[in-house]
């Protein structure tokens, strides 16, 4: 009886779906990572702790962007920078842990990098509607040597905010792919695609129809 027990409880260890953990879930702009504190909330199965830091120099005082919640495992331990004209840049990092309550290291970003490296990408941003808001060749920077499409969209209650941005990436930028996270009552999706710039025309415009289509569906 013993052995048939043991064997039944093997068996169970086999087939059991992937193992749901609990961590923190919150969201803040301040710069103190420390700041980001909130309830603790019950992974979907094969999910885990993520915390993102994400950063961009625009405006006087940049934008700072702190989570921790439940995400894909593709997107641990990576990092990247996106350029913009005029010396701007968006850069991120990830970390993560797979236990109940644990608290993933401090996300480092990646360096800033200003010199010209000769190459060059199309850059389009894309918000709230079918045109671009600008629409330019920029000369990349630093270690960008990847002509990227970014789609990130956010999702609160029936709320939804998608951006398209066309830009030059460094290779970490573009090694993210495509992942999701929740955070803070927010789920984000992130989608990066890399490759040559004539490819990248053709993939925004579709991204950006299928994008606006989306919204229209929702408002």
């Amino acid at each position: 009886m013993n052995s048939f027990l043991a064997v039944v409880c093997l068996i169970s260890g086999l087939v059991t779906p992937g193992y749901a953990i609990l961590c923190t879930n919150c969201s803040t702009g301040h710069t103190n990572l420390t700041n980001c504190t909130g309830n603790t909330v019950t992974c979907i199965s094969n999910l885990v702790c993520v915390t993102l830091y994400r950063f961009s120099n625009i405006g006087s005082d940049g934008e700072h962007y702190f989570a921790r919640g439940c995400g894909d495992k593709s997107i641990c331990g990576k990092s990247g920078a996106l350029g913009f004209p005029e010396a701007k840049k968006y850069r991120f990092s990830a970390t993560c842990c797979q236990s109940d309550y644990c608290t993933p290291p401090t996300p480092v970003l990646p360096p800033l990098k200003f010199n010209e490296n000769g190459k060059t990408c199309p850059f389009c941003l894309y918000r709230y509607g079918i045109d671009c808001v600008h629409s330019e060749n920029m000369t990349c920077t630093g270690d960008e040597n990847m002509c990227a499409l970014y789609n990130l969209t956010e999702r609160a209650g029936s709320a939804i905010d998608s951006s398209v941005l066309s830009a030059c990436a460094t290779e970490g930028f573009c090694d993210q792919g495509s992942w999701k996270m929740e955070a803070g009552g927010i789920e984000m999706e992130i989608s990066t695609k890399c490759g040559a710039s004539a490819a990248l025309y053709s993939a925004l415009t579709l991204l950006i129809l299928a994008t606006a289509s989306l919204i229209s569906n929702v408002f």
